[in-house]
């Protein structure tokens, strides 16, 4: 089964730790948490609820995380809504993997590394949500997963947050 996944991963959160701000050290310092390893369940539970309002973001805004709108339905049936119909509102089917804990919903934490997003796929076990992320020959690529610069700020702030509550 193909997912459509993004894996934050423990050298990337070592990128996020690097960079954090002077304030983050002196509290990491404060607490002798340089010295400990670190559970990162609470932070990482928190970053996939704030990637899945991304992605809902992505797909509600038709566009991309990056902001570049998605290519509009070539044919949109009566029944889908005609022509303000959207891309990826189908039957809600994919945003209920992305948001909730709706069938294909992957948000899993093994250690320092999260891997949020979908693995859902079609009654024929067709792996849709992969085509719509990346494009196939008939089909334009309409992203609703990745990390962007904004979204690498707002990640840090999340760790932040963490470590300033950190006991």
């Amino acid at each position: 089964m193909a997912d459509t996944t993004y894996t934050l991963s423990g050298d990337e959160l070592a990128q996020v730790m690097a960079s954090l701000s002077e304030r983050a050290r002196s509290i990491m310092a404060s607490r002798d948490m340089i010295a400990r390893p670190f559970d990162y369940r609470k932070p990482l539970s928190t970053i996939a609820l704030y990637l899945a309002s991304q992605a809902r973001q992505c797909i509600d805004q038709s566009r991309d995380p990056d902001g570049q709108s998605y290519a509009p339905l070539k044919n949109p049936s009566k029944r889908r809504g005609g022509a303000s119909a959207k891309p990826l509102h189908d039957k809600g089917f994919l945003i209920a993997s992305l948001v909730g804990q709706g069938v294909g919903h992957v948000a899993d934490i093994a250690g320092a590394t999260l891997t949020y997003g979908t693995n859902l796929t079609s009654a024929k076990g067709f792996p849709y949500p992969s085509v719509h992320q990346l494009g196939s020959s008939t089909t334009p690529a309409r992203a609703f997963l990745g990390i962007t610069d904004a979204m690498k700020a707002r990640i840090r702030l999340i760790v932040i947050d963490w470590l300033e509550r950190e006991q």
